[in-house]
């Protein structure tokens, strides 16, 4: 099991990112809440037990309807939500089959990567452009 952080105040939370080539994988949450209508990388929080692969592959069986095969960590990103603090981690995914709109979402799509900062996503997300861009370029 990977520990992500031993500050015990911090939840875990994962998100999946999808390449292709100059391309990567968004999905755009319902409406409601903070992030009601914004696109983000799909995942959700590492429940007890679970280790952020666990959680990832989950996550996306849950929202999106497919397995995923996760890869390496691509950097992470510490929030605030509410009252709460959060530490983001990124994997690379590969997606096995084609992805679903769930509960979660209601669309989903392959966006040029090169104009992903343009894109009204959570800070949480937007915060691991960066280290998305560097990785994307290996």
């Amino acid at each position: 099991m990977i520990e992500l952080s031993s500050d015990s105040q911090l939840l875990q939370s994962v998100a999946g990112i999808a390449l292709r080539p100059g391309k990567v994988f968004l999905a755009k949450r319902r409406s409601g809440g903070n992030v009601g209508g914004k696109w983000e990388f799909p995942g959700g929080k590492v429940e007890t037990g679970e280790t952020p692969q666990e959680a990832l592959s989950r996550e996306f069986m849950e929202e999106l309807g497919v397995a995923i095969h996760v890869g390496e960590l691509i950097g992470t990103n510490r929030f605030r939500s509410g009252e709460r603090q959060f530490t983001l981690a990124a994997y690379e995914v590969v997606v096995n089959g084609t992805p679903r709109p769930g509960p979660e979402h209601e669309s989903s799509g392959w966006f040029d990567l090169s104009g992903i900062a343009e894109i009204d996503m959570p800070d949480s997300d937007r915060g691991l452009i960066p280290q998305l861009l560097r990785f994307a370029a290996k």
